[in-house]
C-alpha cells in the first residue's frame, strides 16, 4: 500500500462491489457517490474499556455530513484493500494511532443510507486511551462519550445517520458490556 494524501477528493477510486460482496471494479469517488454505486467501507468504534466511545466531529471541510459527530474512524477501502488493512490505514489517518492495532471485526452489514450512498461496511472494534492525534482535514475535535451522552447526542441529531445505525445494531449493546 502506498502513502496518499488521507484528503478525499472526487477523483479517489473506491472498490465497487456486487451484493454480494465480490470486487467488481473501481471507479472514482465522485461518480460512485453521484450515481450510487455499491462500495466499501470501514468503522472502527475505539472504546476506553470503561464503557466510553470515542467520537470524533467530522471537519467542516468534508463533503459528507460536516461537523456531525461520528463513529471513532471511518472511510473507504482503497482497490485491493481488504476492509482490515483499511480499518489500521483509517486509524493512523483519522486519530493518529499507528502499529499493531488490535481490532476484532464486529460484522458487515449494508449501509443504505440513501439511493446514492450504498456501503457494504465492516465494523471493528479497538480498545484504545491513545494518544490520539486528530488529522485536521477530516476530524475537528475527538471526544469520549458515556452510553447516555451518545443516546442523547443521536436523539438530538447531533451525529451522522450511519452512528445511529451503529449504535442501534449492537454498538450500544456492546459498550454495556465493558462497564
Amino acid at each position: 500500500m502506498t502513502e496518499r494524501d488521507p484528503s478525499s477528493t472526487p477523483e479517489d477510486l473506491l472498490q465497487l462491489v456486487d451484493e454480494e460482496d465480490r470486487d467488481i471494479g473501481s471507479a472514482p469517488r465522485g461518480r460512485v457517490h453521484r450515481e450510487g454505486l455499491p462500495h466499501r467501507s470501514v468503522h472502527v468504534a475505539v472504546s476506553d474499556g470503561h464503557g466510553r466511545l470515542l467520537l470524533q466531529k467530522r471537519s467542516l471541510g468534508k463533503d459528507v455530513a460536516p461537523g456531525k459527530w461520528d463513529i471513532s474512524v471511518g472511510g473507504h477501502l482503497d482497490p485491493g484493500e481488504s476492509y482490515l488493512e483499511a480499518a489500521r490505514r483509517e486509524c493512523g489517518e483519522e486519530i493518529g494511532l499507528t502499529g499493531d492495532l488490535e481490532l476484532v471485526e464486529l460484522g458487515r452489514r449494508w449501509f443504505l443510507e440513501n439511493p446514492l450512498d450504498r456501503e457494504r461496511v465492516a465494523t471493528f472494534a479497538l480498545q484504545s486511551q491513545g494518544p490520539f492525534l486528530a488529522n485536521p482535514g477530516e476530524v475537528d475535535e475527538l471526544r469520549f462519550l458515556e452510553i447516555a451522552e451518545v443516546d442523547a447526542w443521536i436523539s438530538q441529531g447531533l451525529t451522522t445517520r450511519s452512528l445511529a445505525l451503529e449504535w442501534q445494531g449492537g454498538l450500544r449493546h456492546r459498550m454495556e458490556s465493558e462497564r
